[in-house]
C-alpha cells in the first residue's frame, strides 16, 4: 500500500473533485469505469455523514486490510476508499490528536501483519525441513503428545502441505478415544485441514503447483494435526482466491457428507427428509443446502434456542423433541409431507424411536454414534409389519460412487463457492499446538456452538517476531502516517 499510495491518491482526488470522465486515469491505474462510479457514489454518500461515523468507517476500512485472502481488485478498492476517508478528514479538519494516536496504532498493527505475512510466505516456500511437530496418540483414550518426527515419503498421487488450519471434528475425538478405528500406535489424528503445497509427488495433475493453497482429507493415522501433512489427488480441494484457509479447513467431512446425504435422497426419488441433531454444524449445513435444492427438511433439535437458530437459517420445519407433543408432531408432519427418509448421527435407542414415528416403508440411515451406544434398537413389528429398514451411511459410500469427483475442476469451483455460503462452517475458538488437549476438551463440551480450529504454526515466538517487526519499522510507519494525516491549522 505504501508504494501505491500516490497512485491511489490521484484516483481518490478524481472522486473528490468528481472528475468522472477522465478515462485516461482509469486506464493508467487499471480502474474500470464501473469501479470509478462506485468510488464516486461512495464519496457522495459518506460526505453527508457525521464525522464520528466517518471515523468509525475509517477504522472498519483499516480492519478490512487484514483479510489477505480477498482478490487484489477488491483490496485495491479498499485502499482507494481508505484514502478518500483520510482526505475527507483533511478537508474538514476532523481528526483530533487522540484520533491520530489511535489510527497510528491501527496502522502499526496493519503493517506489522503485512510484514509478518511476507515473512511467512517466504518461509512457506523455503526448503522443506527434515522433521516437523505433530500431535500423536500413543495410547487410545489418554492424553495426546506433541512429538517431533521425520517428514514422510510421498507415494504416487500424493503431495505435502504446510498445514495452516485444521478443525476438530466429533470423529477426531472418537478416533483419539479408540472408538472409531484402532490402528497400530502412535498415530496422528486429524481428518481434514488446509495449507500450502510445498512438495509434489509423482502422478499429481499439471494444474496442481508448488505454492497452491489447498485443503486435504488426510489418510487415517497420518492426520492434519501436524505442521505438515500428506494430501492425495483423489480427495483434495484447490482453493480459489476468495476462499480462506479457515473456510477451506472444514471442506470435507461435513460438506461432502451433506452432498452425499442429499444425493441419497434424490437417488430414492424423494424431495423431503427428516434429520436428527439438526442444530449441529452438519445439520445446519444440510438444512441450508437442501433449501437451495428445493428439498424439504424436517429438522429435529433438543432445545428451544436451537429452534431459533434453525429458523434464522431459513428452515421451514423445526421440531423440538423436548416438547410434550413432539411424537405427535413428527408423526403428523411426516405423514403430511410423505417423509420416508431419516438421517440420524446419534444412534442407540434414538434412531429406532424416530423411525417408529415415520410412515410405513420408511428407511433410517445411521451415519454417526454421538450417543456413544454401539447398539441400535427397534421393535420387530416395525420391521415385519411396517416394512421399515435401518441402513448405514458413510461419506466413503458417496466417494466410492464418485471416485473421480475431485479430478473435475468444475467440482472444485462449485465446492469453493459452497463452503463460503450454504456449506460454510462456523468457528468459535482457535488454539495453537501447545493447547491441543484443552482445544479437544473444549470442542467436546461446546460442540453445538461451532467448531474449534487448530493452528499448527501458531507459536508464541511468532507473536514475538511480529511485535519485533512492528518495533523495528516503527519510524517508517510513523513517517507514512504523518504523510497522510496532515491537519490544516
Amino acid at each position: 500500500m505504501i508504494q501505491n499510495y500516490k497512485k491511489i491518491q490521484k484516483i481518490s482526488h478524481c472522486a473528490l473533485t468528481q472528475q468522472s470522465n477522465n478515462e485516461k486515469i482509469f486506464q493508467k491505474f487499471e480502474i474500470q469505469s464501473h469501479q470509478f462510479r462506485q468510488i464516486k457514489y461512495f464519496f457522495i454518500y459518506i460526505s453527508q455523514l457525521d464525522h464520528h461515523i466517518l471515523y468509525y468507517l475509517l477504522n472498519i476500512q483499516i480492519s478490512s486490510f487484514r483479510n489477505f485472502n480477498i482478490p487484489r481488485q477488491q483490496q485495491q478498492m479498499n485502499e482507494i476508499i481508505f484514502v478518500i476517508l483520510i482526505q475527507l478528514f483533511h478537508i474538514n479538519k476532523f481528526i483530533s490528536y487522540k484520533s491520530i494516536k489511535n489510527l497510528e496504532f491501527q496502522l502499526f498493527l496493519y503493517y506489522g501483519l503485512v510484514i509478518n505475512k511476507q515473512i511467512n510466505q517466504s518461509n512457506i516456500m523455503a526448503e522443506v525441513p527434515e522433521s516437523f511437530r505433530a500431535v500423536r496418540v500413543h495410547e487410545y483414550g489418554k492424553q495426546v503428545q506433541v512429538d517431533t518426527i521425520p517428514i514422510p515419503e510421498l507415494q504416487k498421487g500424493e503431495f505435502l502441505i504446510r498445514v495452516e488450519a485444521a478443525p476438530i471434528n466429533p470423529s477426531d475425538a472418537f478416533f483419539i478415544k479408540g472408538l472409531y478405528a484402532q490402528l497400530p500406535l502412535p498415530v496422528i489424528p486429524g481428518w481434514e485441514g488446509s495449507g500450502v503445497v510445498v512438495k509434489l509427488g509423482d502422478g499429481t495433475p499439471e494444474w496442481l503447483k508448488l505454492g497452491d493453497r489447498v485443503a486435504i482429507n488426510a489418510r487415517l493415522g497420518r492426520g492434519t494435526f501436524a505442521e505438515y501433512a500428506v494430501g492425495n489427488i483423489n480427495t483434495f480441494l484447490k482453493l480459489d482466491e476468495e476462499t480462506t484457509f479457515e473456510q477451506a479447513a472444514s471442506f470435507y467431512i461435513n460438506p461432502l457428507t451433506v452432498i452425499g446425504i442429499l444425493d441419497v435422497v434424490q437417488r430414492n426419488g424423494q424431495n423431503v427428509l427428516v434429520q436428527n441433531a439438526a442444530a449441529s454444524a452438519l445439520g445446519r449445513q444440510l438444512s441450508r443446502y437442501a433449501q437451495s435444492l428445493n428439498i424439504k427438511v424436517i429438522n429435529i433439535v433438543r432445545r428451544q434456542e436451537q429452534v431459533e437458530i434453525l429458523k434464522s437459517d431459513g428452515a421451514e420445519f423445526v421440531l423440538n423433541e423436548s416438547d410434550a407433543n413432539f411424537g405427535e408432531q413428527l408423526k403428523n408432519l411426516s405423514e403430511q409431507l410423505k417423509a420416508k427418509i431419516l438421517f440420524d448421527p446419534v444412534g442407540g435407542d434414538k434412531i429406532g424411536e424416530l423411525l417408529t414415528l415415520l410412515p410405513i416403508g420408511s428407511t433410517a440411515y445411521l451415519f454417526g454414534v454421538l450417543s456413544g451406544q454401539q447398539k441400535v434398537s427397534i421393535l420387530s413389528t416395525e420391521i415385519l409389519r411396517q416394512k421399515k429398514v435401518i441402513r448405514g451411511f458413510t461419506l466413503y459410500d458417496f466417494i466410492e460412487l464418485n471416485p473421480t469427483l475431485f479430478h473435475d475442476l468444475n467440482f472444485h469451483a462449485k465446492l469453493n463457492k459452497l463452503i463460503r455460503n450454504e456449506l460454510r462452517t462456523q468457528y468459535q475458538r482457535e488454539y495453537g499446538f501447545d493447547q491441543f488437549q484443552e482445544a479437544l476438551e473444549f470442542s467436546q463440551k461446546n460442540a453445538s456452538n461451532g467448531k474449534v480450529l487448530v493452528r499448527p504454526h501458531h507459536h508464541p515466538k511468532q507473536q514475538e517476531s511480529l511485535l519485533l517487526c512492528i518495533i523495528i519499522r516503527r519510524s517508517q510507519i510513523i513517517r507514512f502516517v504523518v504523510s497522510q494525516i496532515r491537519i490544516r491549522k
